[in-house]
């Protein structure tokens, strides 16, 4: 598994309890790239710097080898790298990492992304979404053909 931007004991202490207890059973190699953070279970960190997930969407980072060995590789990423100056890129080369290394398939999803409000998420999953509008936020529903 690894993570991009993501500090799990504050952001999502369930989560983090959870990889901590997969953690303990033995062979679940956890890899961080971000800010150099305490966990409460061996980390690798890689390093802050977003050149890192270049190297390694192309193959030519040494976690690359347990990623492509894995048989169910995990990505999370924190909403802390979604909101950076290049967020699109940091975006897009998570994208080619799930790609590289099947991280998306029809009995796996291995590509998180981790939001700081769980009502927003929950808002999502509904339907429900923010349109701004002459200078207004307006809430609707986006009900798909409930109405005949």
């Amino acid at each position: 598994m690894s993570a991009y931007k993501y500090k799990s004991r504050i952001e999502a202490p369930i989560i983090n309890v959870r990889l901590r207890k997969r953690y303990l059973q033995g062979n679940f190699p956890v890899a961080s790239v971000g800010p150099n953070i305490e966990y409460l279970y061996h980390v690798e960190k890689l390093g802050d710097n977003p050149d890192i997930l270049s190297e390694i969407a192309n193959g030519n980072h040494k976690f690359c080898e347990l990623l492509s060995a894995a048989q169910s590789p995990m990505l999370i990423i924190g909403q802390d790298a979604l909101v950076r100056d290049d967020s699109e890129s940091v975006l897009v080369l998570a994208g080619k990492i799930a790609e590289k290394f099947n991280m998306v398939r029809d009995d796996w999803n291995g590509f998180n992304m981790l939001h700081k409000a769980a009502a927003r998420v929950g808002g999502l999953d509904t339907g429900l979404f923010l349109k701004k509008a002459k200078g207004i936020l307006i809430k609707y529903w986006n009900m798909q053909k409930v109405v005949k």
